[in-house]
């Protein structure tokens, strides 16, 4: 087993806070459903992580009940490795999200080979009890090439509409957008939201040959 790292944890704050990733603009984003594509068998042999075994089908959950858990405030979330912080190609990875508020959990990751993946969305959270990923029947391993795989969390007090219309599901897929607009197109879906209704948190998993 190799190493993992965290390069960095972002809480609730007036904005996503990450200058590695560029300037952010406030505003509704909306895309196609083409933007999202299922993950191939060639496509996941160029990414740094690989999801291998079958995940569970995509399939509709009910409405959290007013997204609230009777916690005041901000949702602030956390994003923190089960394991060391490097990894080898090869190695499997594991996580734990946690939200302060109970909601829905969204996971995606910008691969060091440009691509962009969708690993679940509307999880539903219970106020501070943390969730391990990825959910049984999954693994996620390293694959060439070498190089940083950021895994982004948001926590939503309601359903969030995101890349599935709304929809809860674990089963990996491939968005046909950019590294770069990544980040621009979730905060501007999350615009619908007031701010203290969502919290974000990003980890860099360093993957080495």
């Amino acid at each position: 087993m190799g190493r993992m790292s965290i390069s960095g944890r972002v809480a609730a704050g007036p904005a996503f806070g990450v200058p590695a990733f560029g300037a952010f603009a406030f505003g509704l984003a909306a895309l196609a459903a083409t933007l999202v594509a299922p993950v191939s068998a060639s496509a996941q042999a160029a990414r740094d992580l690989t999801v291998v075994t079958k995940p569970e089908r995509p399939r509709p959950r009910p409405e959290a009940g007013g997204g609230g858990s009777g916690v005041s405030g901000p949702v602030t979330v956390s994003l923190v490795p089960s394991g060391s912080p490097v990894i080898r190609i090869g190695d499997p990875i594991r996580f734990k999200v946690v939200s302060t508020h109970a909601g829905f959990g969204h996971v995606y990751v910008m691969s060091a080979s440009g691509r962009v993946q969708l690993w679940a969305e509307n999880l539903r959270l219970q106020a501070g009890v943390p969730v391990d990923l990825p959910r049984r029947g999954l693994a996620i391993v390293a694959a060439p090439p070498a190089g940083d795989e950021t895994v982004l969390f948001v926590a939503t007090r309601k359903r969030f509409q995101g890349f599935l219309g709304g929809s809860t599901t674990a089963n990996p897929a491939e968005l046909q957008i950019t590294r770069d607009s990544l980040l621009p197109t979730l905060q501007g879906k999350l615009g619908v939201f007031p701010r203290e209704h969502w919290g974000f948190a990003q980890l860099v998993i360093r993957v080495t040959e």
